[in-house]
């Protein structure tokens, strides 16, 4: 695991419960903004992403690896 992940990652991991209720916040939150704002932020969203795929791919394979030696 990068050591920038292993900085980030909070103390005590979210129960799936919490991950969903903090999704269905963010949710409601986001029907706030105008329809059009959300599909900019949107387009951003993906770009970012798709920028950083073989970044946070490496991330993910070196998480599934440590993962896989302690699980």
């Amino acid at each position: 695991m990068s050591q920038q992940l292993q900085s980030e990652l909070p103390l005590r991991m979210s129960s799936a419960v919490d991950i969903a209720k903090a999704a269905k916040s963010a949710f409601e939150a986001s029907q706030l903004v105008p329809t059009d704002e959300r599909v900019k932020a949107l387009h951003v969203i993906r770009q970012e992403l798709e920028s950083r795929k073989a970044e946070i791919l490496a991330a993910n394979s070196d998480d599934l690896q440590v993962c896989s030696q302690r699980c």
